[in-house]
């Protein structure tokens, strides 16, 4: 009597296993037919592939000055990447439902086999039956491995999307935060009338205007529209948009971003960066050199954005409104955390390079500019380095370059995705990478100069490294070309010209000064700003011509902001506006 109840309960068992594997087997194949359509929709909706976006871009090349075009591409371009990320997400979450879906199948087989064997031998199975078993069996097995192989499929050809900065998902908890309003961007034309992020547009050093001062002296006030006391420190250099001048500063215990009238050096507000979730109450530990507020902030006509060595990031509108904040830290940087903030369209870029090589903790992140959350990310295989990304159009696509020892990598802007590497860096990497007629210039002290050919695919060491030297290597200051010479300033001094396309060295010349910030250039004219706040300026040419010294009355590290008819510079002290007599 016992052996037959056993034998009951064996036979639920078994049905109800065999009902869960079909539930698991048919839920499997829901999934997988959902996937695949998504996959589909995926690569219609990507943005670079868009036949509607390219034709309107088609039609701004003809027309354009028209406004309703740059318009219509601006909508289409944010409406394309939200539905691309979206379907990201989707596949992302449909490949782990899809596991979980297979996973049960195959115990539910399992269980169902390994139940059946404990059950009576069946009496002999006529040939037919026994084929019809054997097909059933065989069917179930290939259903399996299609299911596997859709899956498999599916992991490795979708783009991968990661929402983390540290573990950590975007919080804006505790802070009042304004309904966005509709995602926009400015032009290329805007941006290149602005001073928007470290070192102006495209982080080139390279300014717009030519009828910027050429004469002042800061100890009779002479060619000074306007100095105005900064609150906080800091080694981040002021960016401009319009009438808005914008500056961060901190330290141990405070953290602050100031926003001035560019025409009156009126201080417009003055907001604190305070209660930012996740934000670690201890200070990081830092340099003397690096401060609290290295990083440049960078502004897209619309809102600032900055970040502090602790890892706080925040965004303000031009009114002082805080738009979203959130901690990315706490940051293992050797000096402290420096490398200033960079933008694409309606993104905020990220450079976390922290740590060291084998560490797994330096990373590319990319913010969306309205509300702070991250859009992708991307785990760089470099330690702690200062350097600030660039992106540019090579005329084909566009491209973010990045250089951490020993590696410049290009991402694809949009995506996320390494796009090319070139191994010739090493140490501490702290200049910023600039790009120039169709070369990308890098360097470091202590290694060398390098030309690079941006483009191509994967590891290029071997193909795209034009030329290299090894004179004049900075260890601080960034790069400067105007495409066909290249100028390298060294700390100490020391002023080295390269030619862009052969990289041979045209001159040197020993300015006797020390200099922490970058040089720029104006017109045929080289800007170098020294650590005891004096201006020199030199031609930029095969012959090495200084031109004038002039004092600002303050000694300074930061990179001068070139707008029309102005320079903006911050002192330790005070930020100042040098103008022209007409401005």
């Amino acid at each position: 009597m016992t052996e037959t109840k056993d034998m009951d309960t064996k036979k639920i068992w078994y049905k109800s296993c065999i009902g869960i594997a079909i539930v698991g087997g048919v839920f499997s194949l829901i999934v997988c037919i959902l996937l695949l359509w998504n996959h589909m929709q995926l690569r219609i909706s990507d943005p670079l592939n868009s036949e509607e976006l390219s034709n309107l871009k088609t039609a701004l090349l003809r027309d354009p000055v028209n406004d309703s075009i740059k318009e219509q591409i601006r909508l289409l371009d944010l409406q394309l990447r939200k539905d691309y990320f979206q379907r990201r997400e989707f596949s992302r979450i449909g490949i782990y439902l899809l596991i979980g879906g297979i996973t049960v199948f195959l115990v539910g087989i399992k269980s169902g086999i390994s139940l059946r064997g404990k059950m009576p031998m069946p009496q002999p199975q006529s040939d037919e039956e026994s084929r019809n078993a054997s097909l059933a069996r065989w069917s179930v097995g290939i259903f399996g491995l299609v299911i596997v192989f859709i899956a498999l499929s599916l992991t490795v050809f979708t783009p991968e999307t990661q929402y983390r900065v540290s573990g950590i998902e975007s919080q804006t908890a505790g802070v009042q935060q304004p309904e966005p309003a509709a995602p926009s961007y400015p032009s290329p034309e805007e941006i290149g009338k602005n001073w928007a992020r470290f070192r102006g547009p495209g982080g080139l050093g390279i300014s717009a205007y030519t009828n910027v001062p050429a004469a002042w002296d800061g100890k009779t006030g002479e060619g000074i529209l306007w100095k105005t006391p900064i609150p906080l420190p800091g080694e981040n250099s002021p960016i401009v948009w319009r009438d808005r001048v914008f500056l961060t500063g901190a330290d141990e215990e405070n953290r602050a971003v100031y926003c001035f009238d560019a025409n009156s050096g009126e201080m417009l507000w003055n907001k604190a960066v305070e209660n930012v979730p996740f934000s670690d109450p201890e200070p990081p530990e830092v340099s003397e050199d690096t401060g609290f507020a290295a990083p440049t902030a960078v502004t897209d006509g619309q809102r600032v954005y900055s970040i502090f060595a602790n890892g706080d990031i925040i965004c303000f509108d031009f009114n002082g409104n805080q738009i979203w904040a959130r901690n990315l830290g706490p940051f293992d940087s050797m000096y402290g955390y420096a490398s200033s903030l960079a933008m694409y369209r309606d993104l905020v870029l990220v450079l976390l390079d922290q740590g060291g090589a084998d560490d797994g903790i330096s990373e590319l992140v990319a913010m969306e500019a309205a509300t702070g959350k991250t859009v992708w990310d991307t785990d760089r295989p470099v330690p702690n380095s200062w350097a600030t990304p660039i992106v540019i159009n090579t005329g084909e696509r566009d491209e973010i370059i990045t250089c951490g020892s020993p590696w410049v990598i290009a991402y694809d802007p949009v995506t996320g995705e390494e796009l090319w590497r070139v191994e010739c860096l090493g140490g501490d990497i702290a200049p910023s990478p600039v790009y120039g007629d169709g070369l990308v210039f890098v360097t470091n002290t202590y290694e060398l100069l390098a030309a690079i050919r941006p483009g191509g695919q994967g590891n290029v060491t071997e193909t795209n490294i034009v030329w290299t030297a090894e004179d004049g290597l900075p260890d601080i200051c960034s790069p400067l070309t105007d495409g066909k010479l290249v100028f390298l300033l060294e700390t100490y001094g020391l002023l080295t010209c390269y030619d862009a396309k052969t990289g041979e060295k045209v001159w040197e010349e020993d300015t006797e000064e020390t200099l922490m910030a970058s040089p720029s250039l104006v017109g045929d004219k080289i800007y170098l700003m020294t650590e005891d706040g004096i201006m020199i300026i030199v031609e930029a040419g095969r012959e090495f011509k200084e031109i004038a010294r002039y004092e600002l009355g303050e000694s300074s590290t930061a990179c001068p902001a070139f707008m029309d008819g102005r320079i903006y510079i911050r002192g330790k002290e005070n930020l100042y506006c040098i103008a022209s007599p007409q401005k």
